[in-house]
């Protein structure tokens, strides 16, 4: 049973971030591996889980969040280090720095950019919702998801970073709402790294209509964007 955690949603989910953890769940069973939702409010005992997810938070929720994350610190870094994923989006990125999973530098944007914002990664093009006021600057030990070809992202010419902590990992990015719905290659490596496997699995006919309708919406939505 895969257990993917919901971080503090009632304080981090202004841009419907910690749906991901919703999402995933659903992908797992059409992959045929049997998954369930924990969520973790204030005062909540942090327990295991293979995947947290942690959306953004407002500036009048920012302190609070700050101090809950906090106090699940050590357990957190404890967890990543044995091999569960964090997936954090927006402004939770300098959360994760607060507590030692993210190494990197945030920093305010002279003005808050928001808009669509498209990747040129490895695995193909990303794309996502920005509504972003921090920057963010990879440390030497992280690497980005790949460069900007529209929008700001980290805001040196990159968007995301990926962290590896022992067995663990640790994802960030600005692009806010179902960035694991939009784009599949980011889900798709949450999946393999905590189910270990590499191999094509048989899934439900709904999911491989599912995953064709997003590609064909991502590739529409960047059509657009690159004639504007």
């Amino acid at each position: 049973m895969m257990r993917i955690g919901k971080l503090l949603p009632s304080l981090t989910n202004s841009q419907g971030d910690a749906e991901n953890a919703d999402a995933l769940v659903k992908v797992l069973t059409w992959y045929g591996v049997d998954a369930s939702l924990v969520v973790f409010e204030p005062g909540s005992h942090l327990e295991s889980c293979n995947v947290y997810v942690l959306g953004h938070v407002t500036e009048s929720d920012h302190a609070t969040a700050q101090v809950h994350l906090g106090l699940w610190g050590a357990e957190l870094v404890g967890y990543v280090s044995a091999g569960s994923v964090v997936l954090a989006v927006g402004s939770s990125l300098s959360l994760l720095t607060d507590v030692g999973l993210l190494g990197g530098v945030t920093a305010v944007r002279s003005e808050r950019f928001v808009g669509d914002t498209v990747v040129e990664a490895e695995t193909g093009l990303l794309w996502g919702f920005e509504n972003s006021a921090q920057t963010y600057s990879c440390a030497s030990d992280e690497s980005a998801w790949g460069a900007v070809l529209i929008g700001s992202g980290n805001g040196d010419g990159t968007e995301g970073v990926r962290r590896r902590i022992a067995d663990g990992l640790v994802l960030g990015t600005h692009l806010h709402g179902p960035v694991l719905v939009r784009n599949e290659e980011i889900m798709d490596e949450v999946i393999r790294h905590i189910t270990k496997s590499d191999k094509t699995r048989v899934i439900a006919p709904e999911a491989l209509r599912a995953r064709e309708l997003a590609r064909e919406n991502r590739a529409e939505r960047i059509a657009q964007l690159r004639k504007s």
